[in-house]
């Protein structure tokens, strides 16, 4: 993403923001360390913006978002279309049950995506619903521990068992953490300004599962806590913007539709 583009992203995603925090920007300008500067409130603010994302390092050394977007812009779209086409699959779902966070490289796919279908079609020929036995598909037997195939009376799209919450806290909170320290770094002129504030956002539906905007979480964050104390920011908010959800720092407290 460009220069230009990326900043005409994160100006939308301000106004979001502060479209769920129900307060109104004013004289905005968009600039370099900080980010953006404004008038909220009749308070002058210099502000960063940083989108959310797990940062954690899974299988391979690949980041959990690299091999999340691989999945949903490559292989679970080439999956769902051809099983659409065929007239066995049109009424069913598959359910691809991943040893780890690694899918088939590119070279890989097609052979992965043939011998995924037509096991899916020997299942619906033997009214099978569910198969752990792969040897016979090495390429599957590669990746897969199990395969499901659910009757389904619309059009949907396969799934992966990493479309589930993120059940360890501290990937959250070292995110955040990691997020926030990335911005302390930085150097900031903060003269012309009466705070300086961070904006951690995510736009993304299925994030909202995994950042979880509870005050109680949240406040159990200890070295969040710390890191925040530390760092050159007045106020920190990290915004769910798919629910409409903001929790700020200091004091971590909810605000938004779902409070």
């Amino acid at each position: 993403m460009n220069r230009k583009l990326k900043k005409t992203h994160e100006q939308a995603a301000l106004y979001e923001v502060f479209g769920i925090l129900e307060l109104k920007i004013e004289d905005l300008i968009c600039r370099e360390s900080p980010d953006f500067e404004f008038t909220v409130e009749e308070k002058k603010i210099g502000a960063e913006i940083t989108q959310f994302h797990i940062r954690k390092k899974e299988a391979r050394g690949k980041s959990r978002r690299s091999v999340e977007r691989f999945w949903h812009s490559e292989l679970k779209e080439k999956i769902t279309r051809r099983a659409h086409q065929i007239d066995e699959l049109k009424n069913r779902k598959g359910i691809l049950k991943f040893k780890e966070l690694w899918l088939p490289n590119k070279k890989e796919i097609q052979n992965f995506i043939n011998q995924l279908l037509s096991l899916a079609m020997e299942m619906v020929a033997k009214k099978s619903t569910r198969i752990e036995e792969l040897s016979d598909c090495p390429l599957l037997d590669k990746y897969l521990n199990s395969f499901e195939l659910q009757e389904s009376k619309c059009y949907i799209d396969w799934k992966w068992n990493y479309d589930g919450i993120v059940t360890d806290p501290s990937e959250i909170e070292n995110s955040l953490i990691e997020s926030i320290s990335a911005k302390t770094a930085k150097e900031y002129d903060c003269t012309p300004f009466g705070e300086l504030w961070l904006i951690i956002y995510s736009q993304s539906a299925y994030l909202s599962q995994v950042l979880i905007l509870d005050e109680e979480i949240f406040q159990s964050y200890i070295s969040l806590k710390k890191c925040a104390e530390d760092s050159n920011f007045d106020k920190i908010i990290v915004a769910d913007c798919a629910f409409d959800k903001v929790i700020e720092w200091p004091g971590w407290n909810l605000i938004g539709q779902q409070k």
